[in-house]
């Protein structure tokens, strides 16, 4: 808020600590006066910036704790499918430098002993955690469950981050952590060790560093640094699962948005931005090129593009729109259906307080990631025992998508509209614990 305070310097509008420092240095105080005065003004700039702050980020710390607490309470520990264990299994052989395998699956009638390509980031990072069971005697494979737990109560914590730097009250903007977390179908994949809670995360820290480079106008190193952070946010979700590649188009957009591309005067500087960007990517990508193990990263490969290309088309599409449908809305699995609060991501571009490029862009991203696995596997996949933990990566952007519309909920003056906003945030934690239960 702007200070205004008599004969002072302040007459003009100043950030608080500015405001602080410019009165302090117009009072000029003499050598006579106390230096209690000075700590006194000190103190203020303390108490009005710094504890603020810390007040923020104990509310970011808050929300990750009840989301893991709750995450914790419903820890099972026991696989449900042969995914959980293949992952497993490469985290106990690349542990033991066994190579990136999983012959311990060799039974499995689908696997074979073959670790089919998957990508390395979520096993790979699931080392430490295994080795630190072992140095303590409990359980190595149980304790990689508490993995997808952790990421997602990192990714609520990231959205409330997230939601205040666009705007929304404090409050709103913790509900908005607490209902992906307990609202959505994040919470039974959190309990489970699947690697698409990583690829959130990831997705999350990409969204929030273009968030941060909002305010880096007048300084120039961090225009590069912040779009480059965000690129290697997208790769490692890659490197975590290959299909949050074609959610890269959707930031690209959103930051060119962002910065007005389409205004001469930021064309050449944002042509350097994105040179100087990409150029560190590249190097990044080398460095993890040679340290990653290369069998790990055979669906990086020329050949592996071929395949796709040639395979692809050549898949049966003919339910492509049914799938899709499913996919959002089926009364099996339907993400809108097992997530309501994401309804309101359909209500959002009505309201006036909505960044309509923000909306398209999150959208577009939850409905590409849709139309990939509908491409890849048409409707020969669609039965009940399978979720929707594919498009588990873009669920973040559907939350931030239904934060104008949850915002104006919660704070209608119409009683009945604050009823309904809050029932429905409700009644998406109660199908998240039926679907524990069964």
């Amino acid at each position: 808020m702007p200070h205004r305070q008599g004969n002072s310097p302040s007459h003009i509008d100043l950030p608080v600590p500015i405001f602080y420092i410019a009165q302090f240095c117009y009072r000029a105080p003499t050598p006579l006066q106390s230096t209690q005065d000075n700590i006194f003004w000190f103190a203020n700039i303390i108490t009005l910036e710094i504890m603020p702050s810390k007040r923020i980020y104990s509310q970011y710390a808050a929300v990750f704790l009840i989301l893991l607490c709750a995450y914790v309470l419903v820890f099972s520990g026991f696989s449900s499918t042969d995914d959980e264990q293949l992952f497993i299994v490469i985290t106990e052989n690349l542990t033991y430098s066994r190579g990136y395998s999983a012959l311990p699956l060799f039974g499995n009638d689908r696997l074979q002993g073959q670790a089919g390509g998957v990508e390395p980031l979520h096993p790979i990072i699931g080392i430490p955690s295994y080795i630190l069971a072992g140095h303590f005697s409990i359980g190595k494979a149980q304790i990689l469950y508490l993995l997808p737990a952790l990421y997602t109560a990192l990714t609520g914590a990231l959205l409330v981050c997230i939601a205040e730097r666009k705007g929304a009250p404090p409050k709103t903007a913790a509900m908005l952590g607490l209902l992906y977390g307990l609202g959505t179908i994040a919470l039974p994949y959190a309990r489970m060790n699947f690697r698409e809670p990583l690829a959130a995360l990831l997705i999350t820290t990409a969204v929030l560093c273009l968030e941060l480079d909002k305010n880096t106008q007048d300084h120039t190193w961090n225009r590069i640094l912040f779009p480059f952070l965000s690129l290697i946010s997208l790769g490692l979700a890659m490197l975590t699962k290959i299909t949050t590649g074609v959610l890269i188009p959707f930031f690209i957009l959103s930051y060119l948005a962002q910065k007005r591309i389409w205004k001469k005067e930021n064309r050449t500087l944002m042509a350097t931005i994105g040179l100087a960007a990409a150029v560190l990517l590249i190097l990044a990508g080398f460095t993890l090129w040679s340290i990653l193990p290369v069998d790990s990263l055979s669906r990086f490969t020329p050949g592996f593009f071929n395949y796709i290309r040639y395979t692809l088309p050549r898949l049966p599409h003919d339910h492509f729109w049914l799938a899709v449908a499913g996919l959002l809305f089926s009364p099996g699995k339907g993400l809108f259906i097992y997530s309501p609060m994401l309804i309101l991501s359909l209500v959002s571009p009505f309201l006036k307080r909505t960044k309509l490029v923000d909306w398209i862009t999150t959208m577009g991203a939850l409905l590409g990631l849709t139309a990939v696995q509908a491409l890849i596997y048409n409707d020969h996949w669609w039965s009940i025992t399978w979720g929707t933990r594919a498009l588990l990566p873009a669920l973040p952007l559907a939350a931030l998508a239904a934060l104008p519309a949850l915002d104006a909920g919660l704070n209608h003056s119409n009683r009945r509209i604050r009823l309904g906003t809050i029932s429905l945030s409700v009644l998406g934690s109660f199908i998240q614990i039926g679907r524990l239960l069964v």
